[in-house]
C-alpha cells in the first residue's frame, strides 16, 4: 500500500510539472463533476429473501436491494421491470422461461452486492424530493409480472423452473416490516415501477394499503 501511496504522489508531481494550465483545469472541473455526481449517488445494499418458497425461475432466491434515508418513515418502493417471459403457445412459452433462467431477470446468482443510481427519484439527488426517504428496489426475478403461486416446480431440460413471484413479492414486503417497519412505522409511502413493474403497481398497491 505504501509503494502505491508513493506511486500516486510521483504521478501527481509530474502532471504538476508537465501538463498545461488549460489541461490542469479540464482535469480539476471533471474531479469536481465527479464528486458532485458520487455526492448524489444513492447506493442499495443487496438483501437475498430466505423464504424457502420465494424463488426466482431457476430456484435461486428471490432479493431486493434498500438505500437506507435519514426520514426512514419515508419509503419508496420500486418494482423491477423486464417484460414477461412467453410466447404464443405452452412449448415456446416455457422455452422463453428458461431462457430468462439464465438471466438476470430469471436468477439471482450473479447479483451484485450493490447497486447506485444518481439521477430520478432513486438517487440522492438534491432535485428529488424524496432523496432523504428509505428506497428500495424489488428485483424481478419470475418472469410473470411479479406474479406466480405455483407451487411445484416445472421439470424441463433435466432443471426446474419456479413460478414464485407472488411468494417473492410478500416475502420482500414481509420482510421490510421486519426490518424497517414498512406496514407499522412509516407514514409515506410511494409505490412506482417501470414496465412489468408499473403493472405489478396496480396489483400490489391495494394489498401494500
Amino acid at each position: 500500500m505504501l509503494i502505491n501511496a508513493m506511486i500516486v504522489i510521483i504521478l501527481h508531481i509530474l502532471i504538476l510539472y508537465t501538463m498545461s494550465v488549460s489541461t490542469m483545469k479540464n482535469i480539476i472541473f471533471a474531479m469536481v463533476v465527479m464528486s458532485v455526481v458520487l455526492s448524489q449517488a444513492a447506493v442499495y445494499h443487496k438483501v437475498l429473501l430466505k423464504d424457502p418458497d420465494a424463488l426466482c425461475l431457476d430456484g435461486s432466491p428471490g432479493a431486493y436491494y434498500i438505500s437506507k434515508g435519514e426520514v426512514p418513515e419515508r419509503v419508496l418502493l420500486f418494482f423491477e421491470g423486464g417484460g414477461w417471459c412467453g410466447s404464443s403457445d405452452l412449448a415456446s412459452t416455457t422455452e422463453s422461461c428458461y431462457q430468462r433462467s439464465k438471466t438476470g431477470l430469471g436468477s439471482s446468482k450473479n447479483y451484485s452486492d450493490t447497486i447506485s443510481f444518481t439521477e430520478g427519484f432513486l438517487s440522492n439527488n438534491a432535485k428529488n424530493d424524496f432523496n432523504e426517504g428509505t428506497k428500495v428496489f424489488l428485483k424481478y426475478c419470475d418472469g410473470a409480472g411479479h406474479q406466480g403461486v405455483r407451487q411445484a416446480p416445472l421439470s424441463y431440460k433435466g432443471e426446474k423452473l419456479y413460478f414464485r413471484g407472488h411468494n417473492i413479492t410478500v416475502a420482500q414486503l414481509d420482510d421490510l416490516e421486519r426490518t424497517i417497519g414498512l406496514f407499522s412505522k412509516a407514514t409515506d409511502i410511494i409505490v412506482s415501477g417501470g414496465s412489468a413493474g408499473g403493472l405489478a403497481v396496480f396489483t400490489w398497491v391495494n394489498y401494500i394499503r
